[in-house]
């Protein structure tokens, strides 16, 4: 985890990190260019609710298309 929404996606998108997650980043700046890049390598980007990605939210969650399902069901079980 690099400290940076952006840069974290960006690790999403090459394969470095498998999952990433954060709630509460500091706006619609800090994510754009990373969600952009992770939906082009093939990525997927959504709330991590399991709602699509909506930029104004603060609330971001990245993986690839097949751990998606996986991980909200083990975010809202764990709440």
């Amino acid at each position: 985890m690099s400290g940076s929404c952006a840069l974290n996606l960006c690790g999403i998108a090459c394969g470095r990190l498998d999952l990433f997650y954060e709630v509460g980043f500091g706006g619609p700046w800090d994510v754009a260019g990373g969600a952009v890049i992770v939906t082009e390598a093939g990525g997927s980007v959504y709330d991590p609710s399991g709602k699509d990605f909506d930029i104004t939210s603060q609330r971001v969650a990245a993986s690839n298309p097949l751990l998606k399902d996986a991980f909200v069901t083990a975010l809202l079980e764990s709440e």
